[in-house]
């Protein structure tokens, strides 16, 4: 994935003089099909060493031979994940400006308070569509939940649950918690003693002998992803 300046580089040798930047615009426009101009994204160079296909070829030899070996329908099919963020906290984006104003330098950045309240939001997706009620943990020294962090919930519309933690991640404890009163509460009924398959990441909070026997002793098969790995799976 070469940059313009990298074309530029690549070709002056063998054309003994520099293409100018209009050269490189129209190599894109004569190869349409060929060639595309995209943003590209940063990538730790981890995650970018993980991506083997030796690594997903054994993963998915696994995950089939485990969904026939237990006969796993797609309705029992399960993917867990964590997302954090900071509260009021705005990245990049496109706002319109006052043309005069712009040109003086002034409201070119929008503005925050400082706060850097750190949430997490845990979801879970099922592969016939469906989803489970999504979790919050607020990060608070206290076990209880604010009553300004949820007044804009209204119960009868939104299901969710709310806990709190010292650093608004997740933890051994909660982890255990999510898997009982979320995962096995809103998933039994339909799975009428069938199995379930759970997949996630290897986060230790999955990975506890808690949650684990927890699995084991309930028909929760689970599937882990290799490290690095969950951007591409």
């Amino acid at each position: 994935m070469p940059t313009r300046q990298m074309i530029v580089n690549f070709t002056t040798p063998l054309a003994t003089w520099e293409p100018s930047d209009r050269w490189v615009t129209r190599l894109l426009h004569r190869y349409p099909d060929e060639l595309l101009m995209a943003w590209s994204t940063l990538m730790e160079a981890v995650r970018h060493h993980a991506d083997t296909h030796d690594k997903y070829s054994t993963l998915f030899a696994l995950l089939h031979h485990k969904i026939a070996e237990r006969n796993i329908l797609p309705e029992n099919t399960y993917n867990m994940d964590e997302k954090g963020f900071m509260i009021r906290v705005l990245g990049r984006s496109v706002r319109v400006f006052n043309k005069l104003l712009y040109g003086l330098r002034q409201y070119k950045q929008s503005t925050h308070d400082g706060n850097r309240a750190w949430v997490t939001l845990v979801a879970c997706i099922c592969a016939d569509g469906s989803h489970l009620p999504p979790g919050v943990i607020f990060e608070a020294a206290g076990h209880e939940v604010q009553a300004s962090w949820v007044k804009d919930i209204n119960p009868k519309d939104n299901n969710i649950h709310f806990t709190t933690s010292p650093n608004g991640y997740t933890t051994h404890d909660l982890g255990l918690t999510w898997l009982e009163q979320v995962f096995d509460c809103y998933t039994k009924g339909k799975a009428r003693r069938r199995w379930r398959l759970l997949i996630l990441d290897g986060h230790g909070s999955h990975v506890t002998r808690a949650f684990v026997e927890y699995c084991d002793n309930h028909c929760i098969p689970l599937l882990i992803f290799p490290p690095h790995a969950t951007h591409a799976l």
